[in-house]
């Protein structure tokens, strides 16, 4: 039987500038809804945050400007490598957001 093959949506990009991104988190987690940590690591952030929630105020995280030159690839692709482009940024500022949280503000 012939049947109709999909081609993937291919992405072609000469040249692309992304400018400074910022983004500003407030949030509040409740430890009761983080299923997936274990029970002793619970334990520990509840006495780390003296309470049963994560709480973030004004945690900044700022992402630098990237430049994406001559690139081919299906659009999951490009977007894949757009994101991979900025996750050590984001891991970097994890200690910023950490520090505007109530984890380690305790004292």
């Amino acid at each position: 039987p012939v049947g109709v093959v999909r081609v993937p949506v291919v992405l072609q990009v000469e040249h692309l500038e992304i400018g400074t991104i910022q983004v500003v988190l407030w949030g509040h987690i409740a430890f009761s809804r983080l299923e997936f940590i274990p029970p002793r690591v619970a334990a520990i952030l509840r006495v780390l945050t003296l309470s049963g929630a994560i709480n973030m105020k004004n945690s900044q995280v700022t992402l630098t400007p990237r430049k994406f030159s001559y690139q081919r690839a299906s659009l999951a692709g490009f977007a894949r490598t757009v994101v991979l482009h900025y996750v050590p940024a984001i891991m970097a500022s994890v200690t910023n957001i950490l520090g505007t949280s109530n984890i380690l503000n305790v004292v």
